[in-house]
């Protein structure tokens, strides 16, 4: 199995694209007045879409994806 250097830096690229999406998501919901109830709703919900997003990029990576494609 070949890995080219475009698909290391795909991943990455989406990776982080990911985790700042999630940490911007956690300090606007600490920054900005939301109610406790809908702020940790909030959370989780950006939470478990990036975690799954990141499943489906490293399945794709490895060749396991199943034609789910995500592009950054």
């Amino acid at each position: 199995m070949v890995i080219s250097i475009v698909s290391i830096l795909t991943l990455l690229v989406t990776l982080l694209v990911l985790g700042i999406i999630v940490w911007l998501t956690n300090y606007a919901v600490v920054t900005i007045p939301i109610a406790d109830p809908l702020g940790r709703v909030i959370r989780v919900v950006v939470m478990v879409i990036c975690c799954v997003a990141a499943v489906i990029v490293l399945l794709n990576f490895v060749g396991l994806g199943g034609g789910i494609v995500l592009r950054p």
